[in-house]
């Protein structure tokens, strides 16, 4: 906006293979007036996404005056379901589970016994960096004998956290 003039912005979404543009709206219906804008994705299916972002300066000029402009985003991932952890399998003290999401790679597992700190977990392959991945480790062996409880999680890329717990008895 070269010469300073009132700016209006359009924002408007679409999901990868999806012909028509969805308009964002601000919550009191508005026009959006400021370069910042928040976007709740949680009411939008996991996927991939692209942007479009229309300025024009026509709340300050004439209508054959007004200058519009637009941008298009490159397509990025929008993920809102935390990961699921399956199977998890206690034969103290080796504990197996995998970790799964369907839009983003697993990035991180941890565990932690009786609500105590969480320990990292590393894959089983080493490298944390499929949407599935087999968490195999050992738990601490100095656990007292009797029931216990053990919490897992999982992180994807997008920040998504997926946890459960089970419990366990040591004899």
């Amino acid at each position: 906006n070269p010469d300073g003039d009132e700016t209006a912005y359009t924002i408007d979404v679409r999901r990868e293979g999806d012909v028509r543009w969805r308009r964002l709206v601000t919550k009191n219906g508005r026009p959006i007036t400021t370069t910042k804008y928040k976007w709740n994705t949680e009411t939008f299916p996991d996927g991939y996404y692209q942007v479009r972002v229309t300025a024009s300066d026509h709340p300050a000029n004439p209508a054959n005056r007004a200058v519009r402009t637009e941008r298009i985003t490159p397509l990025f991932l929008v993920d809102n379901h935390k990961p699921a952890l399956r199977g998890i399998s206690v034969r103290f003290p080796s504990v197996s589970v995998r970790a799964t999401d369907g839009m983003s790679a697993i990035a991180e597992a941890a565990f932690s016994v009786d609500d105590g700190p969480w320990q990292l977990v590393a894959p089983d392959d080493g490298v944390f960096d499929g949407l599935s991945e087999m968490l195999l480790f050992r738990l601490p062996s100095n656990l007292a004998p009797g029931m216990h409880t053990l919490a897992i999680r999982a992180a994807d890329e997008a920040g998504n956290i997926g946890s459960d717990s089970v419990t366990f008895e040591v004899r």
